[in-house]
């Protein structure tokens, strides 16, 4: 029996699927073009009660996305509205409002779906070519590879850069498959020594 797909992405699960930075994501976002969301405890506003999945406004939680990695850890949320809607509820009860960390912040599966749609990201899709297709794309994981390390720098050790790009392969494959650690760590290997002298 399969599994059912996927139901939320993290933003940095969407920005490794779709060769960008987490910045990027919470960007979007914050320009009206994404709607993130978030789980939380029963809450009071003026009007209603809020519990469970609300959408949250992408332009307060911006600073734990900066490009450089120097953003707090979480911030408070003043305001939520239920997804799919346009009128933003503050928070009265608790006062101080809901912490949210960047770990909490997702996408639904059919936000991120509509997105790729919209603006014909590739997704899940592979590069065709002749004769049958290798059950790795990559060429495609090499220009991700690329694009991580000019964009974000190397990281602190080789095994997280195996990770996120483990993570990349599994975001663009429908049952979350990914090369082992030891077939990826043979594939950079020699970029990360380079790259570390």
């Amino acid at each position: 029996m399969a599994l059912p797909q996927r139901c939320f992405y993290s933003v940095v699960e969407a920005s490794i699927r779709w060769g960008c930075l987490p910045s990027d994501v919470a960007g979007w976002a914050a320009s009206g073009l994404l709607e993130l969301v978030t789980s939380i405890a029963p809450v009071r506003t003026n009007e209603a009660r809020f519990a469970g999945l609300v959408a949250i406004p992408a332009t307060d939680i911006l600073p734990m996305f900066r490009r450089c990695g120097t953003g707090p850890g979480q911030v408070v949320i003043l305001r939520v509205r239920e997804p799919g809607t346009t009128d933003w509820q503050f928070i009265t009860e608790p006062a101080e409002g809901v912490p949210v960390a960047a770990a909490d912040i997702v996408l639904t599966r059919k936000e991120l779906e509509r997105f790729e749609d919209e603006h014909a990201i590739m997704g899940t899709r592979r590069a065709g070519g002749p004769g049958a297709n290798p059950k790795w794309d990559w060429e495609a994981f090499y220009t991700a590879l690329i694009r991580r390390i000019h964009d974000g720098g190397l990281p602190e050790t080789q095994a997280e850069l195996i990770g996120e790009m483990q993570a990349w392969f599994e975001q663009r494959s429908e049952i979350g498959e990914a090369p082992d650690e030891s077939t990826i760590r043979r594939r950079i290997r020699s970029i990360w020594h380079a790259l570390r002298v």
